[in-house]
C-alpha cells in the first residue's frame, strides 16, 4: 500500500512539474477558423463563409497562467451578396490546468475593440448598402493545449462559448445609379453563446511558440 502511495504521488509531481512553464516567459502565437456552408435546398440562397485569424503575444504570469495582447481579422460573406471585413485589438487571460503530461486544459477571458466595414448588393432591383462601425467585446473560451516539445504548443479553442458585446453602425443605401438614397445609424447589445450545441465550425485552431 505505502509503495502505491508513492508511486501515485510521484506520478503527480512528474505531471505537476512537466506543466510548469516559466514566470515570465514569453510567447507568440497564430490562430485560424473557418465556418463554410451551402444553401442546396433553395435556389434562392448562395454559399456563405466566414473566416478569421489571430496574432497574438503573451507572457506568463506565473507557470499555468498567463497574459496575451493580439490583433485579428475577419471575413464574412456569400458569393456576389455581401462581404464583411473586421478588425480588432484584443487583451486576455488565459490560465491553464493540468490534465495528462503534455496535455492543458486553458479558460480565458478577453477584451476586444473591433471595426468593420460591409458591402451588401441586391441583384435582383440592382440595389446596394455600405455599413461601417465600431464595437467592444468581452468574451470567455476554452481550450486545449498540447505541448508538442519544449517549444511548440497546439491549440484547439470553442471560440464563441460566451461573448457580451456592444456597436455603433452607420448605413447607407444607394439604387442603381449608385445615389445615395437614405443614411441610418443604429447601436446594439448582443449576448452570444454556444452552450446550445456543438459545431466543429466553431472551433480554432493554432500554434503557439515559447520564446527562450
Amino acid at each position: 500500500m505505502k509503495h502505491l502511495y508513492l508511486a501515485v504521488c510521484c506520478l503527480c509531481v512528474g505531471l505537476i512539474s512537466h506543466a510548469q512553464f516559466n514566470k515570465g516567459q514569453k510567447m507568440i502565437g497564430g490562430m485560424f477558423y473557418l465556418n463554410a456552408s451551402d444553401n442546396k435546398a433553395s435556389t434562392s440562397l448562395v454559399d456563405n463563409i466566414s473566416y478569421g485569424t489571430i496574432l497574438s503575444y503573451s507572457k506568463f504570469k506565473s507557470p499555468m497562467s498567463f497574459y496575451s495582447i493580439g490583433v485579428s481579422y475577419n471575413y464574412s460573406g456569400s458569393k456576389n451578396y455581401s462581404h464583411s471585413n473586421g478588425f480588432g485589438l484584443n487583451y486576455g487571460y488565459t490560465k491553464l490546468q493540468t490534465l495528462a503530461k503534455k496535455f492543458y486544459l486553458g479558460i480565458s477571458g478577453s477584451g476586444s475593440t473591433n471595426f468593420n466595414y460591409n458591402n451588401n448588393y441586391n441583384l435582383s432591383g440592382n440595389t446596394s448598402s455600405k455599413s461601417n462601425g465600431w464595437g467592444i467585446e468581452a468574451n470567455g473560451s476554452v481550450g486545449l493545449f498540447y505541448q508538442l516539445n519544449n517549444r511548440f504548443l497546439l491549440t484547439t479553442n470553442l471560440i464563441n462559448l460566451v461573448t457580451i458585446s456592444y456597436g455603433q453602425q452607420r448605413y447607407q443605401n444607394f439604387d442603381a445609379n449608385n445615389n445615395i438614397t437614405s443614411t441610418e445609424q443604429g447601436s446594439s447589445w448582443r449576448i452570444n453563446t454556444g452552450l446550445t450545441g456543438f459545431s466543429l465550425n466553431n472551433l480554432g485552431i493554432g500554434v503557439k511558440y515559447l520564446l527562450k
